[in-house]
């Protein structure tokens, strides 16, 4: 029997596009230490990546309004 090649397997742009609140999201890596990990999952109710973003607009809007 010969080998036929197999079907299937990823495709490029497959699948439903990522986004948050209408806006494309990239996906990233970080590393943490457990404390800040901890934290964060705090501020984003159990969801790391929720808790970066509301950490990183409160840090901006925090800076951004000094002089």
């Amino acid at each position: 029997m010969q080998d036929r090649p197999r079907r299937g397997g990823a495709r490029p742009n497959s699948g439903p596009k990522t986004e948050l609140g209408g806006q494309p999201v990239r996906r990233v890596q970080v590393s943490l230490d457990d404390r800040t990990l901890e934290l964060l999952k705090v501020l984003g109710n159990g969801n790391v990546s929720a808790g970066i973003r509301h950490a990183a607009r409160v840090a901006y809007d925090k800076y951004q309004r000094q002089p």
